[in-house]
């Protein structure tokens, strides 16, 4: 009996069993449960003032692209811009080291913390892991587009005009390629299961994963005359995804709908994450962090709980110059406390 063979850059989560992929970014994936579940969508709610929302979204493309998966993005904007400014991938032997310290909170050498000394020999849980599931990506550089592949990288460009329904065009071109796909794996399946040797076939005889983005959907670009075009077309997608290699990255602007609106679609995806900045100047507390990211809803396929729970729903999240840090949220010491409220020195 031959050894089934996982589709690249994948596997199998040890929470709940389900073949996971990385979103592209290690922390991201982190409060995910280890990765995003193949056959399920992940909705990013976009800030109203700023794009920090773009950066994830990047973040999943460029790993679908670094892995040799099969990219679709879908959107009312120029696709090309979007993939013509996706962060470089970081090869092996370089590094973030510049970024790292910026983002760092570790103070000039001689400096150090006033802790208890037996925490001194600990290991540093903030140094990242070697054994990263997701590729390093360095914003300050462009992929370069000749590293795509032609094969595999697919764009659309979701018409506005008002005789064609938006989403329905959406559904059929997407439909048709994840068929597309699905047929090619199918094949795959079959000739490695016939084939008699019990050595693993090569690389690109595995399956081969398909990533949709869709960029702000049902933005007022998007046309239809049906009021419930934009829930029936994310259920059929839903269900298309579900029996298929296949996953999908949303985003959508909440303030420009209406809350009902937006709680239906949240319903319809497995994952719901929230970008907030912050409004003028941050708290003190959280001043060195751009905003907070929320937690709506984790993925439950095929279980009553998610895959795992991380210790808080909300985050602080950080843009450097190169990449972008989602971590808990973690309050100093307060120091010199008197004990007394500024009720009681009145």
């Amino acid at each position: 009996c031959t050894k089934k063979q996982l589709p690249a850059f994948s596997k199998v989560s040890v929470h709940n069993g389900q073949l996971i992929i990385s979103t592209g970014l290690d922390d991201l994936d982190e409060i995910l449960g280890g990765g995003l579940a193949v056959g399920t969508i992940l909705l990013i709610e976009e800030d109203e003032n700023t794009q920090y929302h773009s950066f994830l979204f990047k973040y999943f493309l460029s790993e679908g692209v670094a892995c040799d998966h099969a990219v679709l993005l879908a959107t009312a904007l120029d696709p090309n811009v979007t993939m013509t400014r996706l962060p470089s991938l970081v090869r092996k032997g370089e590094s973030n080291e510049a970024d790292d310290k910026e983002l760092s909170h570790e103070g000039p050498k001689g400096d150090d913390l006033k802790i208890a000394w037996r925490y001194k020999d600990l290991v540093n849980l903030s140094t990242p892991s070697t054994t990263s599931f997701a590729h390093q990506f360095d914003f300050t550089h462009k992929m370069r587009v000749e590293t795509m592949s032609p094969h595999h990288t697919h764009t659309m460009h979701v018409p506005c005009t008002s005789p064609i329904d938006s989403y329905k065009h959406l559904y059929q071109e997407t439909a048709a390629l994840i068929g597309q796909y699905n047929k090619e794996n199918r094949a795959l399946s079959s000739s490695s299961s016939s084939s008699s040797s019990s050595a693993p076939g090569p690389p690109d005889q595995a399956p081969r994963i398909l990533r949709i983005g869709i960029q702000s959907y049902a933005s007022p670009l998007w046309s239809s005359q049906d009021q419930a075009a934009p829930f029936k077309t994310l259920h059929a997608l839903r269900g298309l995804l579900r029996s298929s290699l296949a996953t999908c990255v949303i985003s959508i602007a909440p303030h420009m709908h209406t809350q009902s609106f937006v709680t239906k679609i949240e319903h319809l995806c497995d994952y719901v994450i929230s970008l907030k900045s912050f409004e003028g100047k941050p708290p003190d507390a959280f001043s060195e962090y751009d905003g907070l990211v929320v937690i709506k809803k984790l993925g439950r396929v095929n279980s009553l709980v998610p895959a795992s729970m991380p210790d808080s729903l909300t985050k602080v999240f950080r843009m450097g110059r190169r990449r972008l840090v989602i971590e808990g949220i973690h309050l100093g010491p307060e120091e010199g406390r008197s004990g007394r409220t500024p009720a009681d020195t009145r």
